[in-house]
């Protein structure tokens, strides 16, 4: 053999090793440093073409597809390489020899924390965060390990006052608009605001309502989950001319997920305002906000 190296392995077999990774302190936060250490302890002789160490962010999302047969939901990840470093190069490892390496990256400040979104046909989707190591072995199948830690969130202070936003809608029936206290909140916020109509034609409403809306994508599955409701008006005839106001508030409640997006992800939050019609469709007016920790 070209280099007088004889492979101790059928070609394509996996090398006898242990490849592990141990990353220093299990929660992280943006912006702090991730220190990692990378073994190699090898069972027999091979030779590495190139080995990488990477910082990994991983997004687990679910992929709908359907048919004449049904809906299938499946589990798809996507990972994204933020910073990447040489293990070694062009190098042949020896039994029992051993292999240590001690490797160091830098979170983004602006980095995702570890979230889950609600799970979907026992699929649970979100925001992971690993350091992956693989090596490139010659004439055999590579050897890779991954080791996962937590990002932890980063509560905001923000002492600047909130401001507030408006929305309107015009509908052939009636225009809506939206008075917000606030088009950014945080965990433990209340939104508090007003809805008014100011009625073209006669609407007979089974309801008036205001609804805080978390909407999830992770993948092309999405999900719209109600974190808080009020119910302004119930059985109603809202008449011609007339220009009616309701005020309300709304519990953001503990965050778990914040406002996201992401080349495969995102999570969107709103406030809705709605009159609800018996067989018919609503009317409504909706507003984006911003919502963080």
């Amino acid at each position: 053999m070209a280099g007088g190296f004889d492979m101790p392995f059928s070609d394509f077999g996996r090398p006898k090793a242990d490849l592990n990774i141990r990353v220093s302190g299990n929660t992280l936060r943006p912006g702090d440093a991730v220190e990692a250490r990378v073994e190699l302890m090898p069972r027999e002789d091979f030779h590495v073409r190139l080995g990488r160490v990477e910082l990994v962010r991983v997004e687990t999302c679910v992929q709908i597809t359907r048919s004449q047969y049904g809906t299938h939901y499946s589990k798809k990840t996507h990972a994204v390489s933020l910073a990447e470093g040489t293990l070694m190069e062009n190098q042949t490892v020896r039994r029992m020899g051993g292999h240590r390496r001690d490797v160091r990256f830098r979170l983004p400040t602006d980095a995702l924390p570890t979230m889950n979104g609600a799970v979907v046909q026992k699929i649970e989707p979100g925001i992971g965060w690993e350091v992956r190591a693989s090596l490139d072995v010659s004439r055999a199948r590579d050897l890779s390990e991954s080791q996962a830690f937590v990002v932890d969130r980063i509560p905001a202070f923000d002492d600047s006052p909130p401001q507030p936003v408006v929305e309107e809608t015009a509908h052939r029936q009636c225009a809506l608009t939206l008075n917000l206290s606030r088009g950014e909140a945080r965990s433990g916020d209340r939104i508090g605001g007003s809805l008014r109509a100011e009625m073209i034609e006669d609407v007979d409403v089974d309801g008036v309502r205001v609804e805080l809306v978390r909407k999830e994508k992770f993948g092309n599955e999405a999900q719209d989950h109600v974190v808080d409701r009020a119910d302004l008006e119930r059985d109603e005839t809202l008449e011609s001319g007339e220009a009616r106001e309701w005020s309300f508030s709304l519990d953001v409640g503990q965050v778990s997920i914040p406002s996201l997006e992401t080349e495969k992800s995102s999570v969107t939050w709103l406030v809705k305002g709605i009159l609800d019609r018996n067989l018919r469709r609503d009317l409504r007016v909706e507003r984006e906000i911003t919502v963080g920790f």
